[in-house]
């Protein structure tokens, strides 16, 4: 065997042994079932660990390539999107975003019922500065959402009205996480006249192979392989839990292109892979981006007062849905930026690339490492979860430092 053989196997032995010990029960360190991959710049699968149930109480087993609800990591495929227009003189990041939605420019501002200073441009949605939010976590537009006779659920009904809520915060002044870059995704598909799963299609998932990533996982076959959606009770125990989006596909007006996607880890870590070589994938050959454009994407895009912004704790309006610890972009106190792709780390400590429903990933640009953990868990962020990707992130570091 190879070095890289032998180390391959040990981190897939230590990732197999630290899954079976999460799944092993239903208390509050346990997870009914999770994925693990882990590869590198080789693009070669250097860990693949599966281990417990699909769902709760049943006996359909955890597999290999079971589907996930990946929810905000979305995101980084819309900025992949966004990016390759750039490439090609499609897309101006500084444009109004109101010249692809209108709607865009006919919202007014929650608090008062005022204009906002000024319409976002593509770059403010792209650097969460749209100055929309998320009725799950944000109470003022929870709210807002009740005066009107609605649960704040119906931010994730499906209608495209569910897209274009008053500006929570003031456009380019105040980073706020919420429906900022879904604007940018839904501008994709006015620019190229494409729907987004079809562009999405035609420009990332054929260049690099990928045959399971959807906003429509029903459409696409792939029910029988998706994950269950669990929660935690007031004990702590793991109970099943409604899927928050799983919408009637034929009645669809909006597919939320930042938090709408499933997918299985060892696919989407294919996009992670091509970055890390500067846009083009080592087996398939295909491109996503330039070398530029990938600089681009990890570039930090906030300064002064909105790299303060990150250390919010949001609100917890639905308690089933988000925990306490939603707050500070899941590293509290550590420095980091925001950049099209995502939260940037500026101090050692495991990257953490989230989505709503505790899948996590990382890109590792020093030692040319990227993975994904998948347990299908709210509220979100979940502990046990978290503590299951560091044991496996960190030692895949340690191995590469080696």
């Amino acid at each position: 065997m190879t070095a890289s053989s032998d180390r391959s196997a040990a981190l897939q032995k230590h990732a197999q042994k630290v899954l079976d010990t999460y799944t092993a029960g239903k208390g509050p360190n346990n997870v009914p079932g999770a994925v693990a991959y882990v590869s590198d710049k080789s693009g070669k699968d250097v860990v693949w660990a599966h281990a417990g149930v699909k769902e709760v109480d049943k006996q359909d087993p955890m597999t290999k390539d079971t589907i996930f609800w990946i929810a905000s990591c979305s995101k980084l495929l819309i900025a992949i999107a966004c990016l390759q227009l750039r490439e090609r003189g499609q897309l101006d990041f500084n444009d109004s975003i109101d010249k692809f939605l209108p709607e865009a420019g006919e919202l007014k501002m929650l608090k008062d019922g005022s204009k906002p200073n000024k319409i976002p441009t593509v770059h403010d949605c792209l650097a969460i500065l749209s100055g929309q939010a998320c009725a799950l976590f944000n109470q003022d537009l929870a709210d807002w959402f009740q005066s009107k006779g609605l649960p704040p659920t119906a931010n994730l009904d499906s209608t495209r009205a569910s897209l274009f809520t008053p500006y929570a915060s003031q456009p380019g002044e105040e980073w706020n996480y919420g429906f900022n870059i879904d604007w940018a995704g839904m501008a994709v598909e006015v620019v190229t006249g494409m729907d987004l799963e079809s562009y999405y299609r035609k420009n990332i998932f054929e260049p690099l192979g990928i045959k399971a990533i959807t906003f429509k996982p029903r459409s696409a076959g792939l029910l029988n392989r998706l994950a269950g959606s669990h929660m935690r009770n007031e004990n702590g125990e793991v109970i099943p839990f409604m899927q928050l989006l799983l919408p009637e596909e034929d009645k669809m007006e909006a597919i939320y292109p930042g938090a709408g996607l499933f997918a299985n880890g060892a696919e989407y870590t294919r996009i992670l892979v091509a970055l890390l070589n500067g846009g083009t994938h080592p087996i398939t050959g295909g491109t996503i981006l330039k070398p530029e454009s990938v600089e681009l994407l990890k570039k930090d895009q906030l300064s002064g007062k909105l790299v303060d912004d990150l250390e919010r704790k949001f609100d917890q309006v639905i308690p089933a849905v988000i925990s306490e610890g939603f707050r500070g972009c899941l590293a509290p106190g550590i420095k980091k930026n925001w950049s099209y792709g995502g939260l940037r780390l500026k101090e050692k400590h495991p990257t953490r690339g989230h989505s709503d429903d505790n899948s996590y990933w990382w890109c590792d640009f020093k030692d040319g490492t990227c993975g994904m953990v998948h347990a299908q868990m709210s509220p979100f962020p979940d502990k046990a979860t978290e503590n299951m990707l560091a044991e496996i992130e960190s030692q895949v570091h340690e191995a590469y430092a080696a």
